[in-house]
C-alpha cells in the first residue's frame, strides 16, 4: 500500500475545536446561525439567514444597518466602533471586517480615550460610532457624550431599518 495519507495527523484535536473557530459568540441568540453569528466562512452573511441582524450578548445590529456600514465604510480602518468585544465579535464574524471595541470585552474597560476617538475620525480610520445596546458603560461615557457632541446621528431610514435600540453616529 505506498505512502501514508499527507493530511492524517497524529496529533490533530480529537475533539474537533480547532475547527471551530468563528461559529458565533458564547451566549448568541443562535438566530443568525448554529452560533449566533453565521460560520466562519461567512455563509450567513451580514445579519445571518433570515435577515433579522446579528447579536449577543452585545445587542442587536440590524441586517440593514451591517449593510449599510459595509457600503459606507470607504477608506476607514474599522467598520464602527462598538461599546464591546462582545458586541463587536457578531459583526467581526458576519462582515469579516474590524470592528473596535471601545470598552474591551464587557464594554466597562475605558479602553477609548476621546482623544484617540477624534485622532481616528480626523484621519479618517474610524467614520462610525454605535452607542447604546449594551453600554457605554464605566469609564466611557466622556467618549459617549464626545460621539453625541461631534458625530451626526444617522436615521435608520437611510439604511432601510426601523428603531434601533442603539443609535448610530456618523463620525467627520
Amino acid at each position: 500500500m505506498g505512502a501514508a495519507d499527507p493530511l492524517a495527523t497524529p496529533d490533530a484535536d480529537p475533539g474537533g475545536a480547532s475547527d471551530s473557530v468563528g461559529t458565533g459568540s458564547p451566549g448568541g441568540s443562535g438566530e443568525s446561525g448554529p452560533g449566533g453569528s453565521g460560520g466562519p466562512d461567512g455563509s450567513a452573511g451580514p445579519g445571518g439567514p433570515d435577515g433579522r441582524g446579528t447579536g449577543g450578548f452585545g445587542g442587536r445590529v440590524s441586517a440593514a444597518m451591517t449593510a449599510y456600514l459595509e457600503r459606507n465604510q470607504g477608506g476607514a480602518t474599522w467598520l464602527v466602533a462598538v461599546s464591546s468585544a462582545q458586541s463587536a465579535s457578531s459583526l467581526i464574524l458576519s462582515t469579516g471586517r474590524p470592528v473596535i471595541a471601545m470598552g474591551g470585552f464587557t464594554g466597562s474597560d475605558p479602553a477609548m480615550s476621546v482623544a484617540t476617538l477624534r485622532e481616528y475620525a480626523a484621519d479618517g480610520r474610524l467614520k462610525y460610532v454605535l452607542l447604546g445596546g449594551d453600554g457605554p458603560r464605566g469609564g466611557s461615557s466622556e467618549v459617549a457624550e464626545w460621539v453625541k457632541a461631534n458625530g451626526t446621528p444617522v436615521d435608520a431610514a437611510e439604511y432601510g431599518g426601523e428603531e434601533e435600540e442603539t443609535s448610530l453616529y456618523r463620525l467627520g
